[in-house]
C-alpha cells in the first residue's frame, strides 16, 4: 500500500489571500459528483452517506491494521499544513465540531493545569475532585470573550461547571485583557465544502490527549505502539466508533489544494462583504455591530436587524419563509437580529448578491 503521509501532499502554489473565483482550478475528479446536483458539499468528497456506510470501515488501529487511520492522519497533516500552523501539533484528531472540540479542549487544560499543581493522581485517573484536592486547586477560570455558547456547554460536561466561563473586557485598558484579535485572525477558518458534523481539534501535547482519552482496560482495542506508529483514534477522541469523517476531508484537500481552498473561501468573504454593503446602505436595515465598521471586518458572517421594530421582531422567519435563503435569528445588546452565514462551495457572488437583495427589498416594502 502506498504511503499516505502528508509528505506527499503538494499544496500548490499560489497567493495565500483569496484569488478570483475564475483562478478556481477545474478537477476532473468532479465527475464523481455529477450526478449528485443537490449534494451539500463539494464534489470531491462524495457527500452522500451510500459510500461511507458501504465501505464498513471502523476506526480504532494503527495505520498497519486500517487504512482509514492513515487517511485520517495524512488528512490532519493536511489541513496543518494548508493552515500554516507549523509542526508540534501531534495531538490531532477529527470530532464531531465545537462542542465536542471544545470538550476536548477543556478537558486537556483541565489535565494539565491541575496536573501541574504537583498532585499525586492526575484528573483522568483520580477524578477532578481528588485530583484538585490532591494539588490543592481551589478554583479554575475558563477565560473567553463573547465565547461561543458550547464553551459553557462543555464546561459543564467536563465537571468545571458553567459559572467557571469568564468573561473578560475587550478594552485596552484593562490589564488582563488577551490578545482577542490575534486569536480570532486564527480561527477564522472555515467553509472547506465538507459535510457538518465534522470538526478538527488539535492540540500540541499528544500526552495530555492521550492521557484525557485513552481506553486503558480493553485488550480487543489494542494498536500497536511503535515510536513513529500514527496514534490510534480510540485513544486521542471522544468516541470509540464513529463515521469515516476522514474521507470527505482528503479527498477535497487532495483535489483542490491551496489554490482551489482559497479560491472557493475568496467567494464566500466576497458575497459576505456584497451583503453587508447592502444591509450598511440600506434605508430598511441596520449592519451590526457598528455601521461605521471597514468591510474588510466582515469575513463570511453578516449581522443585521430591521430599522422597523415590527418588521425585526419576525424577520427571521419572513426571510427564511420565501424558501429561497435561509438566516438563523440571535439577539444583539438584547434586541433580536439576524445572522447570515455564508458556507458554501456554490457560492455565485453575482447571482446570489442579486437573489438576496431581492428578497431583503421586497420583505422591507411588504412585497414578498
Amino acid at each position: 500500500m502506498p504511503s499516505l503521509s502528508p509528505r506527499y501532499f503538494r499544496l500548490r502554489d499560489g497567493a495565500a489571500s483569496c484569488p478570483s473565483p475564475e483562478g478556481r482550478r477545474q478537477s476532473g475528479s468532479r465527475a464523481l459528483d455529477q450526478e449528485r446536483p443537490g449534494a451539500l458539499s463539494l464534489p470531491p468528497p462524495l457527500p452522500k452517506p451510500w459510500p461511507l456506510a458501504a465501505s464498513g470501515l471502523g476506526q480504532h488501529r494503527g495505520w498497519a491494521h486500517s487504512a482509514c487511520t492513515a487517511v485520517e492522519d495524512a488528512a490532519l497533516g493536511m489541513v496543518v499544513a494548508l493552515l500554516e500552523l507549523g509542526g508540534g501539533w501531534d495531538g490531532r484528531t477529527f470530532t464531531t465540531g465545537a462542542t465536542a472540540g471544545n470538550i476536548l479542549g477543556l478537558a486537556c487544560g483541565r489535565e494539565a493545569v491541575v496536573n501541574a499543581r504537583g498532585g499525586r493522581t492526575t484528573v483522568a485517573e483520580a477524578g477532578l475532585l481528588a485530583a484538585c484536592m490532591a494539588g490543592g486547586v481551589r478554583e479554575v477560570q475558563v477565560l473567553t470573550s463573547m465565547g461561543h455558547s458550547s464553551l459553557s456547554k462543555a464546561a459543564s460536561v467536563v465537571g468545571l461547571g458553567r459559572g467557571c466561563v469568564k468573561e473578560v473586557g475587550l478594552s485596552a485598558e484593562e490589564p488582563w485583557r488577551l490578545d482577542l484579535d490575534a486569536v480570532e485572525r486564527e480561527l477564522r477558518r472555515e467553509g472547506d465544502g465538507v459535510p457538518y458534523d465534522n470538526g478538527i481539534f488539535l492540540c500540541r501535547h499528544a500526552s495530555v490527549l492521550t492521557q484525557v482519552c485513552s481506553n486503558p482496560n480493553a485488550a480487543y482495542l489494542a494498536s500497536s505502539a511503535g515510536p513513529d506508529s500514527i496514534l490510534s483514534p480510540l485513544n486521542i477522541g471522544l468516541e470509540n466508533s464513529r463515521r469515516f469523517r476522514a474521507l470527505p476531508v482528503y479527498a477535497v484537500l487532495l483535489s483542490e489544494g491551496r489554490e482551489g481552498m482559497a479560491a472557493m473561501l475568496s467567494r464566500m468573504v466576497l458575497l459576505a462583504r456584497e451583503i453587508a454593503a447592502f444591509v450598511r446602505d440600506s434605508d430598511h436595515y441596520e449592519w451590526l455591530p457598528s455601521e461605521d465598521a471597514s468591510l474588510e471586518s466582515t469575513f463570511i458572517v453578516v449581522l443585521f436587524r430591521a430599522k422597523d421594530a415590527v418588521l425585526n421582531e419576525v424577520l427571521v422567519d419572513r426571510i427564511n419563509a420565501t424558501g429561497k435563503m435561509f438566516v438563523s435569528g440571535t439577539k444583539w445588546d438584547g434586541k433580536k437580529a439576524v445572522r447570515i452565514a455564508v458556507g458554501s462551495w456554490r457560492v455565485d457572488v453575482e447571482r446570489d448578491t442579486a437573489v438576496i437583495k431581492e428578497v431583503l427589498t421586497a420583505i422591507a416594502e411588504g412585497r414578498e
